[in-house]
């Protein structure tokens, strides 16, 4: 695996992680009941799901090109028209007003703020199987899967879950502005038509290259 690869994937997870989705929500919705407390403990959670789909997703994909070589072409043109799919619909997203934001709460109750922060992070993500699907359907648009060792997985997942968390980190840090721009609708649309064209980018960059 070229590291030039793993550069532009972790630019398109790095856009992807822009585009405020329902880890966003949960995460604003814990920050602003919880803080800090609330915060780091989800992203905790959320990195765990992240690593562990995005690891099965490169070694299934992997398993499946190593046995029918032929397929990587249609996989890269798979890839693309999916980032072209997310760029319509974050093209076309409506904004929200953040009164709408709830807070997610467990029906088991935890004595520990942190601890229920975290579980809520792993479940965020692991109660959704379309996460797998979602990584196998960018992955081949990026890496020559047929060529993949283990350490090369390794290290997909790992940049699959890292960039994610640090850019949650980064979300709880500046909350306070960020809930300001949440609470704009245009400011809302100005970053999803961004976010749009840059992932339109991606796409055309992953069909050329």
């Amino acid at each position: 695996m070229a590291i030039t690869e793993l550069y532009f994937y972790a630019f398109a997870m790095f856009i992807l992680f822009l585009t405020p989705g329902p880890v966003w929500i949960v995460l604003l919705a814990r920050i602003f009941s919880n803080g800090w407390a609330g915060g780091f403990p989800l992203a905790l959670g959320v990195i765990i799901a992240d690593f562990t789909w995005s690891f099965l997703a490169v070694i299934s994909i992997a398993s499946v090109t190593e046995a029918i070589p032929s397929i990587t072409e249609i996989l890269k043109i798979v890839a693309a028209g999916f980032f072209l799919f997310l760029s319509y619909k974050l093209w076309k997203k409506d904004t929200y007003k953040v009164k709408d934001i709830k807070n997610t709460k467990l029906k088991i109750k935890y004595n520990s703020v942190y601890l229920e922060s975290f579980i809520t992070g792993l479940l965020v993500n692991f109660s959704n199987p379309k996460a797998i699907l979602f990584y196998i359907s960018i992955m081949p648009g990026f890496f020559a899967l047929d060529q993949i060792t283990n350490n090369d997985a390794l290290l997909i997942a790992s940049t699959s879950a890292l960039i994610p968390f640090f850019g949650n980190i980064g979300l709880i840090a500046l909350v306070s502005p960020v809930r300001k721009l949440m609470k704009s609708r245009s400011a809302q649309k100005k970053l999803n038509r961004i976010s749009s064209v840059l992932l339109f980018l991606v796409a055309i960059m992953i069909i050329v290259f």
